[in-house]
């Protein structure tokens, strides 16, 4: 790990940004002799990370960091490597909180926030249009989240996904355009495509016009083009990359539910957060029944029970913000 890479990390977690997969690289690398050089000027050097000039004392920050490395103890552990390390976990653990708390005792804690990035969220039962600095629209669905960071359409755009999103993209080929869903990247110049992430171990990344990249770990996983979608494995790393009606998989942004091939558990759940309501199965079989229907802009929950119950054998209650089903199922 070089020190361009450590200092990614450095600022991805006093942003953050940093990942599991990232803060766990991160813990190794101060633990292992290996980086200790680099860590060194990476430290050293912390003082330049973009987090620093955005604190409302940047001195006190600045501070701080004068006192760790001026430290007597300090200019002693670095003869004694074991030593040494300590001090480099210890004085980076000791400048990020103590940047990141100076803030938040002298200011309101959404104004901390907010300066690192810009947050849109989708109830559950609601969906959200945004349009960002860029002229890129995007559609939020139900209980879904995208991070903006301050510094979006400076030099690149990013945003951060959490849930599902419709994103038709602005062209800038001097400004690629990237999507950050868990462990995957999203890379685009311009395109629409969607990216459903609400499955905890699978993603999907469906084009509905241009090309895109999905990258992991820096490697590139898949290059696809018009109707073409990833399903990949978060778990396995597995892929699988098949063709589909683009249009009919983002149905969603024009209000209308498509269920193709879909178990009745995952239908299920769609129907939560398009609905916000929670659905009780009183017999499990009906999780595993299997259907394909569509539904136009207007038809409400009950409508949709109506038929799907009706395709799987089963009956359903609404009582306020729950929805019970019972009967045989599919079986």
């Amino acid at each position: 790990m070089d020190q361009t890479r450590l200092r990614e990390l450095l600022e991805k977690l006093a942003s953050d940004r940093i990942t599991a997969e990232e803060l766990h690289r991160l813990m190794q690398a101060v633990q292992d002799d290996t980086y200790t050089e680099e860590l060194d000027q990476a430290l050293r050097r912390f003082q330049d990370l973009p987090i620093i000039p955005h604190l409302d004392d940047q001195e006190q920050s600045l501070k701080s960091y004068q006192q760790i490395t001026s430290d007597k103890r300090f200019l002693q552990a670095r003869k004694q490597k074991r030593l040494y390390l300590t001090w480099v976990a210890a004085s980076l653990a000791l400048i990020l909180v103590g940047a990141l708390l100076y803030q938040r005792l002298s200011s309101p804690r959404e104004h901390l926030r907010n300066a690192f990035t810009t947050t849109w969220t989708a109830p559950l039962g609601e969906q959200r249009q945004i349009e960002l600095p860029d002229g890129t629209s995007v559609w939020l669905n139900a209980g879904s989240r995208l991070d903006i960071p301050r510094n979006y359409n400076d030099n690149d755009r990013r945003v951060v996904l959490a849930g599902e999103a419709y994103f038709d993209v602005q062209s800038n080929k001097q400004k690629p355009f990237t999507v950050e869903t868990g462990s995957l990247i999203t890379k685009v110049l311009g395109t629409a495509f969607n990216i459903n992430s609400f499955d905890a171990s699978h993603i999907a990344v469906t084009v509905r016009q241009g090309k895109i990249a999905v990258q992991h770990q820096a490697e590139t996983v898949s290059l696809l083009t018009a109707n073409q979608q990833l399903i990949y494995n978060v778990h396995t790393n597995h892929k699988q990359v098949h063709d589909v009606n683009a249009t009919a998989m983002i149905a969603w942004i024009h209000q209308r539910l498509r269920f193709d091939n879909i178990s009745m558990a995952d239908a299920g759940k769609a129907l939560e957060r398009w609905s916000n309501k929670t659905f009780i199965y009183r017999n499990d079989a009906i999780r595993g029944c299997h259907f394909t229907v569509s539904f136009h802009e207007g038809e409400n929950l009950r409508e949709m029970l109506n038929v799907i119950s009706a395709l799987n054998n089963f009956k359903y209650e609404i009582k306020n913000d729950t929805v019970y089903l019972d009967g045989n199922g599919c079986e």
